[in-house]
């Protein structure tokens, strides 16, 4: 997926927004969902950072959102919404990607605060719909955070970075095992984890109604990686095996 007309500079424009917005003492407390997951890690780790408060939600910490009582939530300034179910099982989907987010939804109307909800690419699929039940289940979320009066989306295109479960990861992980990988090659938006993380920060105290595409506006094809990270791992070896695959993502299996 391309995101025409977002350039390179764009990316480099947040981080230099973000540099002159590090001056700046945010004082508030936000609640943060899917606080365990690859992007919820280090965003925590930045707004702890920065000392900013904020309480973590998250099912390994055995906060269900779309089963806590909505009252039982302390005052919060804002909700960042990063709580997802990334599979393509429709039942679950359902619960975790559309209720959990109508309930949150219901929360900030009830409190009058802003929501920052991270969506997905998967939303464009091909033609006028996604292409899954996930990018279904994000698209459904959007229609119910736009009904706030103050609302920020990020649809996201492929994160990477330390802790992440992309494709990237997954070369490299193949690399340092020396496994073989099967791969059904395609075009890709990759952004690295600090930019999508300095993205959030910048909209901690907006209130705005706005969806921004969150990419770096260049795709590049997802074998062409595989010459570039092998650059860093000169002493492994990979075969790589094209082969036309129904999923989306990458399939690793060990050389025989």
């Amino acid at each position: 997926i391309s995101f025409k007309g977002i350039g390179k500079k764009h990316v480099w424009d947040v981080r230099k927004r973000y540099r002159k917005n590090m001056k700046i003492v945010i004082k508030m407390k936000i609640l943060v969902t899917g606080s365990e997951g690859f992007i919820g890690k280090h965003l925590c780790r930045e707004l702890k950072r920065r000392k900013i408060k904020f309480t973590i939600c998250d099912l390994k910490n055995a906060c269900d959102v779309t089963k806590t009582t909505i009252t039982s939530y302390e005052n919060f300034d804002c909700v960042v919404h990063l709580a997802a179910e990334l599979s393509n099982d429709a039942i679950k989907c359902h619960k975790n990607n559309i209720l959990a987010t109508q309930k949150l939804v219901e929360f900030c109307k009830w409190k009058g605060i802003p929501l920052i909800f991270t969506s997905s690419c998967a939303i464009y699929g091909e033609g006028n719909y996604p292409k899954n039940n996930y990018g279904f289940s994000k698209l459904i979320a959007e229609e119910y955070v736009k009904t706030l009066p103050h609302y920020t989306i990020l649809r996201l295109s492929n994160v990477y970075g330390e802790g992440g479960k992309g494709v990237i990861n997954k070369f490299i992980e193949s690399m340092q095992k020396n496994e073989s990988l099967i791969l059904k090659d395609s075009m890709r938006d990759f952004i690295h984890i600090k930019d999508v993380v300095k993205m959030i920060m910048l909209q901690l105290k907006k209130k705005q109604k706005k969806i921004y595409n969150v990419s770096t506006g260049r795709s590049v094809f997802v074998g062409d990686t595989i010459g570039m990270i092998q650059k860093h791992f000169p002493n492994s070896w990979v075969d790589v095996f094209a082969k036309s695959l129904n999923e989306d993502e990458i399939k690793v299996s060990s050389k025989i």
